[in-house]
């Protein structure tokens, strides 16, 4: 059994694994503080960003990059737009996940130190009924992916941020904790499986 925890999607990375491996289980594990997690060893691996700062205890393996996206529905004033900067979002309502840790410790940060608290009209489990929240028109959205990767998706308008900001995510393990051979043999896959997958789509958009 893996015992394992992620900030973000890591879906194709399992679902590889688990073809190339299915003898071992998958025990995948509520991403909340994820270092914390590791540190009580309730899980053995553990993918998040380095918004939460690394530790030197902690090895850590770049996963992927990803940037901050505003999502706007079809016929919104700034569709057309090339990026949008924090401040143009004053007065805008939005739609939000019910969890998202990388949201809670990044954007409601940003926000607040330009002076003003998102109007949130609604949270949504999921990133399908994020998205189709968003194309009704209900508010817009941030989420996270990357400009180039995201494809067009009929009624929404991906748009960066100005300035841009980005982010790595990274698979993460202790030093000195002895992993479970199901552990280590996932560890070694995913080392080989990132090397391949250099620029995957891991956004909301699939």
């Amino acid at each position: 059994m893996i015992r394992l925890c992620a900030q973000g999607n890591i879906m194709d990375l399992l679902v590889d694994f688990k073809k190339e491996y299915p003898q071992y289980v998958i025990d995948y594990h509520e991403c909340k503080g994820p270092l914390e997690k590791l540190r009580t060893n309730d899980v053995e691996v553990a993918f998040f960003s380095n918004v939460i700062p690394i530790p030197a205890d902690i090895i850590a393996t770049p996963y992927y990059r990803e940037e901050v996206l505003v999502v706007l529905y079809e016929g919104h004033p700034m569709e057309e737009r090339e990026s949008i900067s924090l401040e143009e979002l004053r007065g805008e309502k939005f739609i939000r996940l019910i969890e998202d840790d990388i949201f809670d410790q990044t954007f409601a940060n940003m926000f607040g130190k330009i002076g003003f608290v998102q109007d949130v009209v609604a949270t949504v489990p999921t990133g399908n009924d994020l998205l189709t929240m968003v194309k009704e028109q209900i508010g817009i959205a941030i989420i996270h992916g990357m400009t180039e990767t995201i494809p067009e998706y009929p009624g929404l308008k991906c748009i960066p941020l100005d300035p841009r900001l980005q982010y790595d995510m990274f698979m993460c393990y202790k030093k000195d904790m002895s992993m479970s051979s199901a552990a280590e043999q996932f560890v070694f896959f995913a080392e080989k499986w990132i090397i391949m997958h250099k620029h995957p789509d891991l956004s909301l958009f699939r």
